[in-house]
């Protein structure tokens, strides 16, 4: 460092020593800061993002899949049956009225 004598050295002490803003604003700004951010993307990226991007597209799959499955299986079924059921009513009776 250098010597300096004179009016200014008072001056360059001053500055010289540190007055740790730095870890005050380390302290009070930064670190809540990052506290709060950790736990908003843990929200945000483990929460909704995940809920509305990859599982709630698979879920919305899996849902319609099961929907038109049931669908499948009940309605289409009993419309079948009642059409087999109607068709051989039609048949019997046009032989009869033959």
């Amino acid at each position: 460092m250098f010597l300096i004598n004179g009016k200014f050295s008072n001056f360059l002490k001053f500055f010289y020593k540190g007055w740790f803003f730095d870890s005050l604003y380390n302290k009070l700004i930064a670190k809540p800061i990052f506290i709060f951010s950790y736990y908003a993307l843990k929200i945000i990226d483990k929460g909704y993002l995940e809920y509305f991007g990859p599982r709630g597209i698979s879920l919305l799959t899996l849902y319609c899949n099961n929907f038109i499955l049931t669908w499948h299986k009940t309605y289409l079924a009993r419309y079948l049956e009642a059409m087999i059921i109607f068709g051989f009513l039609l048949i019997l009776i046009s032989t009869i009225l033959q």
